[in-house]
């Protein structure tokens, strides 16, 4: 019995410990990553901005291709949205808004995932010719322990290799829409 007191006694420091470190952990969190695309910035902006296209690279769309979606009236650039409910618990339910979109320079935008605060994303899109794509997303973590743990350990990993994912389907897309242009 000694012992177990003693074994649930450390637990209980260590998990305090953990809680306590845990406020001095960043609110929010910052994930980037970047790719080339061989066509121009036009192109690709067109792919951002028109949420029509999400199906044929984003990969959160691809994970569970049944989910149902909801547009608004407007499809593409400023005030475009799409609602998508999915049983998937890797997809989930949310909303996708387009707050700002700037024609071959970015498209910025805000993401409500149900039970969670918004996040703010986007893309920047340097060059003419050949563009450079950088993908972005920030998010506050709130107060919440674990999810301040989960923002500095898993966070950059889990959403940047979706990150990367997405990038590579639409550069294919882009460079596929570019050469049938030629």
């Amino acid at each position: 019995m000694k012992i177990f007191k003693r074994v649930l006694f450390w637990l209980l420091v260590v998990i305090v410990s953990l809680c306590i470190i845990a406020f001095f952990l960043p609110k929010k969190v910052y994930v980037e990553r970047t790719i080339s695309i061989n066509a121009p910035a036009g192109t690709v902006y067109g792919l951002l901005a028109d949420l029509r296209s999400y199906d044929g690279w984003m990969t959160w769309n691809q994970i569970d291709p049944n989910m149902k979606k909801q547009y608004g009236d407007t499809v593409a650039g400023n005030g475009a949205w799409y609602k998508w409910q999915s049983s998937n618990p890797n997809v989930g339910n949310g909303k996708l808004t387009i707050i700002e979109a700037i024609p071959k320079k970015r498209v910025v935008t805000r993401l409500e995932f149900e039970g969670s605060d918004a996040a703010m994303g986007g893309w920047e899109l340097q060059g003419e010719e050949k563009t450079e794509l950088k993908w972005y997303m920030t998010a506050d973590m709130g107060n919440n322990p674990v999810a301040r743990w989960m923002g500095v350990l898993a966070i950059d990993k889990m959403i940047g290799d979706e990150f990367d994912k997405g990038l590579v389907n639409l550069k294919r897309l882009a460079e596929t829409r570019q050469r049938s242009r030629e």
